[in-house]
């Protein structure tokens, strides 16, 4: 059995996140609050929240965008789980790793994902800009 983290908060966002009964708002709102934590199994709950949203639905890019926050921050991915990204999901991944850390996008990834920021009418400038207040929105709630 595993241990829960002794991040109450955390357990808490969780547990919204997995109530079905939970209104939208609120679990949106604790997807985006994701990424002020982390811990292993804090993490593996994230990945079982986007499987089970099959990384399609607005909650999977908010958790997928936290988590990247959290990879971003401790400088390192999952490498076991990336690979399961894809769709919303995987492209909130990429923008923030992008952004934030673009070394950490694993080789051949990162070149598919420049690539399609280069073509006419991919909005590059609006998606740094995004993540950029996201991430300063972050700091300044951090403090």
């Amino acid at each position: 059995m595993r241990s829960q983290p002794d991040d109450v908060v955390a357990v808490q966002l969780l547990a919204i996140l997995n109530d079905a009964d939970a209104p939208e708002g609120d679990q949106l709102d604790a997807a985006m609050d994701l990424e002020d934590h982390s811990g292993a199994w804090f993490e593996q709950e994230i990945f079982k929240i986007l499987r089970r949203e099959q990384f399609e639905s607005v909650l999977a890019q908010h958790c997928a965008e936290s988590l990247a926050g959290i990879w971003a921050r401790q400088g390192r991915i999952d490498q076991g789980f990336f690979p399961e990204l894809h769709g919303p999901a995987l492209r909130e991944v990429l923008g923030i790793l992008g952004a934030r850390a673009p070394h950490l996008i694993p080789a051949g990834t990162g070149e598919d994902w420049r690539s399609f920021l280069q073509q006419p009418g991919s909005h590059q400038g609006l998606l740094e800009l995004a993540c950029s207040l996201i991430y300063l929105r972050r700091l300044r709630t951090s403090f």
